[in-house]
């Protein structure tokens, strides 16, 4: 029973600290990736991978999926593939955004909320970040 309590404590405590990230990655765009702001390339064994590559770093907004150099395009089960982690995305790059049939994009979604302000006779929305 001690070590029943002793491993649900050590996993609770686990579980609460901040290590944890969840990140919400917008919907696949295939045959696109984004250049010039790519910061970081790795080699990974999934698509799985490439994301959390992603959300273990703080710079990365976005990130390009695809074959190694071209050499697993016609191979079905390959095992490596490209992970191109980005400081960037697509609205703000979006002359980077290029045509690639062989990779596919995705970027993190940002929920945005706004705010209606009021002073004297002055109105503004503030959009922000959630």
């Amino acid at each position: 029973m001690l070590t029943l309590l002793c491993a649900t404590v050590y996993g609770i405590s686990r579980i609460s600290q901040s290590e944890l990230k969840a990140v919400n990655f917008a919907k696949a765009i295939p045959g696109y990736k984004l250049n010039e702001s790519v910061f970081k390339e790795i080699e990974v064994n999934s698509e799985r991978s490439c994301q959390f590559e992603c959300v273990g770093d703080e710079k990365c907004l976005s990130y390009n999926f695809g074959p190694t150099n071209g050499t697993n395009a016609a191979k079905k089960n390959a095992k490596r593939f490209m992970c191109q982690l980005s400081n960037s995305d697509r609205f703000v790059g979006f002359a980077n955004f290029t045509e690639d049939k062989e990779f596919i994009y995705k970027g993190r979604q940002v929920k945005l909320k706004s705010v209606n302000c009021k002073f004297n006779k002055h109105e503004w929305t503030v959009v922000y970040d959630s």
